[in-house]
């Protein structure tokens, strides 16, 4: 599947670069190749905001070996090649007064492990280095503790975004041009729950059809329904790096290629499926922030954002 570019247009003049700073020490090749292939394919995305890459371990260069579960897109990209080349490792500290100096330093802090005892740490939690350096600088996300650790390393790369008005304005410019093709007063939406089963018994041809997820993997009913839209929003099995997803996006790919619809998902996830996907999707790609709260929006035109959880 070759990839688009996501960096289409540039940073605004005076954008800054971010230094970057994974946490904590590496010590094993196979560790680190697991990291760091997640890391890659978070952040690969946002390469033109990114300065610098610095982690600690015994390693001259970043191991590349692809674990069998990963997207191998993770490290041949030609954005995650540029971002290699950013990355340097160093000894780690030996002093708490030196971990906290190079944590200062750092524009954005990675915790991929919970430090539980490490010789040296000046904390004894990641939940400590929050409060120390602020929630926006470090992002927590541990794959064998956290469940949202993808939510949260998608949410780290975002960070680094210095021209995000500029790109969400363009996400939004194409929602208008979504809105061109609606010409009927009537909307149906299907999930993938069940009672799909039963979405044969009826016509829909007074209205829409939006439909989500792995309904791109079931071409009859696709070409019953003639969906115009098709959401996707799972951080793990649609835009994180692992081999079930890979699979989810190349049926996407495949199905965008053969039908006339709109992508929509999470303005999270958005520079991810940029990268990775064919440019000639990405004018039907639109990325929709997400909101914590009680209440639903089910207005685009007025409030540009839809209700997502509280860990999103």
């Amino acid at each position: 599947m070759a990839a688009g570019h996501w960096n289409s247009f540039g940073m605004r003049t005076g954008s800054t670069m971010k230094k970057l700073l994974i946490y904590p020490a590496f010590s094993e090749p196979a560790q680190c190749a697991d990291v760091f292939s997640r890391i890659l394919w978070y952040f690969a995305p946002y390469d033109r905001y990114l300065q610098s890459v610095t982690a600690f371990g015994p390693f001259s260069e970043v191991p590349l070996e692809i674990p069998s579960y990963i997207d191998e897109a993770a490290v041949t990209s030609e954005a995650s090649r540029k971002v290699v080349q950013k990355v340097r490792f160093e000894e780690p500290p030996k002093s708490a007064e030196d971990w906290h100096s190079a944590l200062q330093e750092a524009d954005r802090i990675l915790v991929w492990q919970q430090p539980e005892s490490m010789e040296g740490d000046p904390f004894g939690s990641a939940k400590a280095m929050r409060e120390a350096f602020g929630h926006d600088k470090v992002r927590i996300a541990d794959e064998e503790r956290m469940n949202t650790a993808p939510s949260q390393m998608l949410l780290a790369a975002l960070s680094l975004m210095s021209d995000e008005a500029e790109r969400l304005a363009d996400s939004r410019r194409k929602l208008d041009d979504f809105k061109k093709r609606i010409e009927l007063p009537v909307g149906y939406v299907f999930g993938t729950g069940p009672s799909l089963e039963e979405a044969w018994r009826y016509d829909y041809s007074d209205g829409h059809c939006i439909v989500c997820n792995s309904i791109v993997r079931n071409a009859p009913l696709l070409d019953k329904l003639n969906p115009i839209a098709l959401m996707a929003s799972d951080p793990i099995f649609h835009a994180g790096p692992s081999t079930y997803a890979q699979a989810f996006r190349q049926s996407l790919v495949a199905c965008m290629a053969e039908r006339d619809f709109h992508l929509f998902v999470p303005w999270r996830d958005y520079a991810v499926y940029l990268n990775y996907m064919p440019e000639e999707f990405h004018e039907r790609t639109i990325g929709v922030p997400l909101f914590t709260g009680d209440d639903y929006n089910l207005n685009l035109e007025e409030r540009f954002e839809v209700l997502g959880c509280p860990t999103c």
